[in-house]
């Protein structure tokens, strides 16, 4: 699988970049809300024609990225709950993804692993989680106690 990228057939890939990275380097938001407002803009832009693109890409981006300074847009934000059970199958499809795809590191094999014991997140021969309360469980207080400490 050849993975270059041919930048000639993506026009619009280094003002794209540019973008992503100030809205995420935004730090007057947290970054849950830096990562909504990026996936808003992408439906944003995704509704527009090829055609439509090159007049209408900069002022979307700037009106998105003033939405990080606008209250009235980030408040309801702050109101989405998280959905576990599919944080817990996007990051068990990454794990596979991962794992499949094949690792050079034993000590990266090691800490993927652990994470998959310490979020209860074996499988068994259907690959579904043996017990889902528990990694819901076990992913709600990691959150609580690890990541969002982390973060803040």
């Amino acid at each position: 699988m050849n993975r270059e990228l041919i930048l000639e057939k993506h026009p619009h890939f280094w003002d794209l970049r540019i973008f992503t990275i100030q809205l995420l380097q935004s730090r007057q938001q947290p970054i849950e809300i830096r990562l909504i407002v990026l996936g808003l803009f992408i439906q944003k832009i995704e509704q527009l024609k090829p055609s439509e693109l090159e007049q209408e890409l900069p002022l979307i981006m700037q009106d998105y990225l003033n939405r990080l300074n606008n209250n009235e847009f980030i408040e309801p934000l702050k109101d989405i709950k998280g959905n576990r059970n599919f944080q817990l199958n996007l990051a068990r499809a990454l794990i596979r993804f991962r794992i499949t795809g094949g690792i050079s590191s034993e000590k990266y094999v090691a800490i993927l692993q652990l994470l998959i014991e310490g979020l209860a997140l074996e499988e068994d021969e259907e690959l579904e989680v043996q017990d889902m309360e528990t990694a819901i469980t076990k992913y709600r207080e990691s959150y609580t106690h690890v990541y969002e400490p982390f973060i803040k």
